[in-house]
């Protein structure tokens, strides 16, 4: 079987996603920012820079459909300090173009490195949710010497397993909403972040990226222990402890045996959208072990 590129199933589709990205971006982007398409092997990446400081960037990797919209919310208290680099995860909903298939975790490695030498940034933080803490794990593996930290937040099938349940409710809820069932997404979403309530605009744009677009990123595996063992880069596990994808507990155990430069926290009572639900103690907290991380010729 051929390796999958990511896309829409029509133009029709595509387009009407990318009038809703665009009208997103004006009407919920809070702060200034500058859109760059970054040409790599792997088709065009497209980055969102906003904020003006002069540490290393943050590049931020936002989780699945998530898109880099959905990090709007968030954006004004990350560029108070910091420059923030939002990407459209190649081979993910988005406005990203792929036309090399991502065929295995090695090419999510290059593909970052060819990102970052595009930007034309030497060193950078790393910073992914969901998902985009897969994604950040196997581009810190790849690129160590590019990376001054790595920020992965409530990142299931890295350290640990993801659960069948959080699994197949997913799949369900997508299977939904691309037959049509109104807020299908919408109540799965619920469920990981209550009490957040996210734009009309971003929802429609998201539904319709699941019901016409087709994702191009391999799953989520667990990491063996000697890639653990070598993952030296600054590494901070921030955990839902009430997760609904894996088990924060377990993964943290495992990872304080192996890894050699980790920091780990665990939220109490928080589930999967922690970063939503818990935005006061989650971005103090890793914004202060970013700062403890900058590279030395940065500051």
């Amino acid at each position: 079987m051929a390796a999958k590129i990511a896309g829409f199933r029509s133009d029709e589709a595509r387009e009407r996603f990318l009038d809703l990205y665009d009208r997103a971006i004006e009407e919920l982007w809070p702060v200034p920012s500058e859109e760059l398409d970054v040409e790599t092997s792997f088709g065009t990446t497209r980055v969102r820079r906003s904020g003006k400081g002069t540490g290393a960037p943050l590049v931020l990797v936002h989780g699945h459909a998530g898109t880099s919209v959905g990090w709007a919310p968030l954006v004004e208290r990350l560029t108070e300090k910091h420059q923030i680099l939002v990407i459209d995860v190649i081979g993910a909903l988005g406005r990203s173009v792929q036309t090399r298939p991502i065929e295995c975790t090695e090419d999510l490695a290059a593909w970052f490195r060819e990102l970052l030498d595009g930007l034309g940034v030497e060193r950078a933080h790393v910073v992914g949710f969901s998902e985009g803490g897969f994604v950040a794990f196997h581009a810190t593996l790849g690129n160590s010497d590019r990376l001054a930290s790595m920020v992965a937040i409530d990142s299931g099938g890295t350290i640990e397993r993801v659960k069948l349940r959080f699994l197949g409710s997913m799949v369900w809820a997508g299977l939904k909403a691309a037959v049509g069932v109104p807020d299908a997404l919408k109540d799965f979403a619920q469920r990981m972040t209550p009490g957040v309530e996210f734009p009309d605009l971003w929802w429609e744009m998201v539904i319709v990226g699941a019901r016409n677009f087709r994702h191009a990123l391999p799953m989520p595996k667990k990491l063996p222990d000697e890639d653990l063992r070598r993952l030296t880069t600054p590494t901070l596990l921030y955990m839902a402890g009430h997760s609904e994808v894996y088990d924060a507990h377990k993964a943290a155990e495992r990872a304080r045996d192996l890894m050699p430069d980790v920091e780990i926290v665990i939220v109490k009572g928080a589930g999967h959208g922690l970063p939503f639900t818990h935005e006061d103690r989650t971005w103090p907290e890793i914004l202060d072990f970013i700062d403890r991380h900058e590279p030395a010729e940065a500051t």
